[in-house]
């Protein structure tokens, strides 16, 4: 003898299905959320109107400066003390480098000598030690979802 179930609840049961599927992913996504800090500082230069702005820097150590030249004409980022050279760039390129040493570095662009700029970095600040471990936002996640879902599975009359 078969068993009759009402079309309704085949419905009902398939959609019971994907919102568990769902509410277990958002568990699962909840639990593995984390804060990511920066592995490094970054900052940016234009290249602009025949000058670098903003023409002085300072910087962190272990921070990557980009260059970007916004002039039709050609420019470099060249360190006086040639510890880096874009070569040439066109209107639209760019041009990085890392600051891994504690130091100051002035720069020049090479087929225009006047146009100069000056780099220092800083050793970085030490990070405070957090007072105590609390849960973060992906915990709060995670256990908001268990608690829908043990409502959604619960027994009913």
């Amino acid at each position: 003898m078969g068993t009759n179930v009402h079309p309704r609840w085949k419905l009902r049961s398939a959609m019971n299905k994907k919102l568990l599927a769902a509410l277990v992913l958002l568990c699962l996504l909840g639990f593995s959320l984390n804060t990511v800090a920066g592995e490094g500082n970054t900052g940016t230069v234009d290249i602009e109107n025949f000058a670098f702005s903003p023409g002085d820097v300072t910087v962190v150590n272990g921070t990557t400066l980009t260059w970007t030249n916004l002039d039709v004409d050609n420019h470099t980022v060249t360190a006086d003390d040639g510890a880096f050279d874009s070569g040439l760039l066109a209107q639209g390129e760019s041009f990085s480098y890392t600051f891994d040493t504690l130091d100051s570095f002035s720069y020049h662009c090479t087929p225009h000598p006047s146009m100069t700029g000056w780099v220092e970095t800083t050793a970085p600040q030490p990070a405070p030690e957090p007072a105590e471990e609390t849960p973060g936002f992906g915990l709060l996640v995670g256990l908001l979802s268990l608690s829908v879902v043990a409502i959604a599975l619960r027994p009913r009359d």
